[in-house]
């Protein structure tokens, strides 16, 4: 029997089971069984079998084995099951897996997708139906950084995170933020590959995200002021956001360098050898002339600043 009959078949014997079932209260095997059965439609992509197993009584908050009907619905994808139960009283932030390791089904859509953007489509979901994204030390705001996922890092802000959430040692999530952008800019600047200015680009939008939803621009990162990291790491665009959120320009930082030092001193880093054409590779160089163009207009506010302080 191929698979398509195989389950043709089984949906039709779900329902027959589903339609046979009595409409008095059940005993709590009999409600197991329905949950069960919620889990089979799930896995068959029969959405409407779940919602009469659980017109007939199965426990939306229910679990089969290891798994909640809402962590088997996000195990398999199913992003209609999700919706579908969570209208049904699923607790959509309740633990689900085995009993040591309970993670909320956000986690597990995290967790166990393709690593890709395709992973991000049950994430979304369950976002906007109000999963909390303050979980697992911001884990999901720190996978929308590692893969510059500008529409899921909003949705994050959006479900009630915030660029302060701290994460793994305490580090707040805006600092990851500040950190992965620092690092695409180097490989921008050094690298052969197109790409890696998009994934800049993509960073620095949340970047800009996170300062209009209130991050703060006065906290030291690793140990550094913020200003002095920025100029160092030749991210002359934030270095400015953080002027314009009212941050000195002659302050001193930790290594009693002022703001000019750092920007009038940093060198872009050199260039990999690059095996294509110079029309493919052609964006480098003009990448590296608007970073050089930035430098000197930063330096030239600071050293304005610098002459006119008293």
């Amino acid at each position: 029997m191929n698979l398509p009959s195989m389950i043709r078949r089984g949906a039709f014997v779900l329902t027959l089971s589903l339609t046979a079932l009595p409409l008095s209260p059940f005993v709590s095997a009999r409600a197991q069984s329905l949950e069960e059965m919620a889990v089979m439609a799930m896995n068959i992509g029969q959405e409407d079998l779940l919602k009469k197993a659980l017109e007939r009584g199965a426990n939306a908050n229910g679990r089969v084995a290891d798994h909640t009907l809402l962590g088997y619905a996000v195990l398999t994808g199913r992003a209609g099951a999700v919706s579908t139960l969570v209208r049904r009283g699923a607790d959509i932030n309740l633990p689900t897996g085995p009993a040591n390791q309970q993670r909320p089904p956000l986690a597990l859509a995290l967790q166990t997708n393709r690593q890709d953007y395709d992973m991000f489509d049950m994430t979304l979901a369950l976002l906007r139906l109000g999963a909390d994204p303050k979980t697992l030390q911001a884990l999901p705001a720190r996978s929308a950084i590692q893969f510059a996922h500008l529409t899921l890092y909003q949705a994050v802000l959006a479900a009630g995170g915030s660029p302060s959430d701290p994460g793994p040692g305490g580090k707040m999530v805006f600092h990851f933020v500040v950190e992965a952008t620092s690092e695409a800019l180097r490989r921008a600047l050094t690298g052969c590959e197109r790409g890696q200015l998009d994934r800049l680009q993509a960073l620095e939008k949340m970047l800009a995200v996170s300062i209009t939803e209130g991050a703060d621009l006065t906290k030291p990162i690793n140990g550094r002021p913020l200003l002095s990291y920025a100029l160092s790491n030749g991210m002359f665009d934030f270095a400015d956001a953080i002027l314009g959120a009212g941050v000195s320009a002659t302050q001193a930082g930790s290594d009693n360098q002022r703001p000019i030092q750092i920007a009038y001193n940093y060198a872009l880093p050199n260039g990999e050898r690059c095996s294509g054409s110079a029309e493919e590779l052609a964006w480098r160089p003009a990448f590296r002339s608007e970073v050089v163009i930035a430098q000197e207009k930063m330096t030239g506010r600071l050293l304005r600043s610098m002459l006119q302080s008293p």
